[in-house]
């Protein structure tokens, strides 16, 4: 099976690099020490194991790897097509028999297969958990699966904001920014709107949340605790876990066609949705 020619290129330039097998170890450690420090200060007092250790253990981990991808993910993304202007190849790379399709799908790809590869190292340190319990191996695929669907999400912004700006520089602040908007900014609107407006602020789930990736990982937590935390935000309490899931989703699926539609028409070397653009070509 031939590969896309511009993901093969990026995986054999990224792979042979020493600084790839730095960070997945590095990544690998940060998330290994958490664990153990946690471990260790809730078991040196005492001298058996319950499944609530084990489900807050799993609950750290599941919290803190969702924030180190979504902080390397815009790292990886953001310099994908400004990177190619910066250097001067993008030319070159438009002008090859690969469409603009193959090329964002090809960078995307690359940038998504490293990010995949940080969450595969990181199952050992989760298979841990279940020696405590309290938490199934139906969580655990559930949280890897959250985790794919974030990234691409993130990815997405990233690749988009990277064909908008030709400064990597830019395209990365700005995907940090709208990360941070999308994590957090949207649960604080939330929680500031029904702060000043009372209760009645809504009327059922607030319609924001569900542009955040943070409500898929509220699904994660084992337990009751991220229906909690969306209760606390809503006037609803008839609606389930699972389906605030679903709208979720389907958000943030919606979103990630779009923005790679829109990354695909800016990478084209004649943008055809420009009437202008047509109007010249036919002169």
């Amino acid at each position: 099976m031939k590969l896309n020619a511009v993901l093969e290129r990026e995986l054999r330039s990224r792979m042979r690099s020493w600084r790839s097998p730095l960070a997945l170890t590095i990544y690998a450690g940060v998330l290994a020490a958490i664990g153990f420090a946690f471990f260790y200060l809730n078991t040196r007092n005492r001298y058996m194991f319950n499944y609530q250790m084990g489900m807050e253990m799993y609950v750290l981990l599941a919290v803190v790897q969702f924030a180190l991808l979504a902080f390397v993910t815009p790292a990886l993304t953001a310099g994908t097509i400004s990177g190619e202007k910066e250097r001067q190849t993008f030319d070159i790379l438009i002008s090859t028999k690969l469409s603009a399709a193959g090329v964002v799908l090809g960078k995307l790809a690359a940038s998504l297969s490293y990010v995949f590869l940080l969450i595969i190292v990181s199952l050992p340190l989760f298979s841990l958990v279940f020696l405590l319990g309290g938490v199934t191996l139906g969580d655990l695929l559930g949280t890897f699966l959250i985790y794919l669907v974030t990234t691409v999400y993130i990815a997405a912004w990233g690749m988009f904001f990277s064909a908008i700006f030709r400064r990597t520089q830019i395209a990365t602040v700005a995907t940090y920014l709208i990360t941070l908007f999308l994590g957090g900014g949207t649960y604080l609107i939330a929680a500031f709107i029904r702060a000043y407006l009372g209760a009645n602020a809504f009327s059922g789930v607030p319609t924001i949340i569900y542009f955040s990736p943070v409500t898929s990982l509220l699904y994660a937590l084992p337990g009751d605790v991220g229906m909690q935390i969306i209760r606390e935000l809503s006037n609803s309490h008839s609606a389930t876990l699972n389906e605030i899931l679903y709208g979720n989703l389907a958000v943030e699926g919606i979103i990630i066609v779009l923005l790679l539609l829109l990354t695909i028409n800016l990478v084209k070397p004649v943008k055809r949705w420009s009437w202008r653009g047509r109007k010249k070509e036919q002169i």
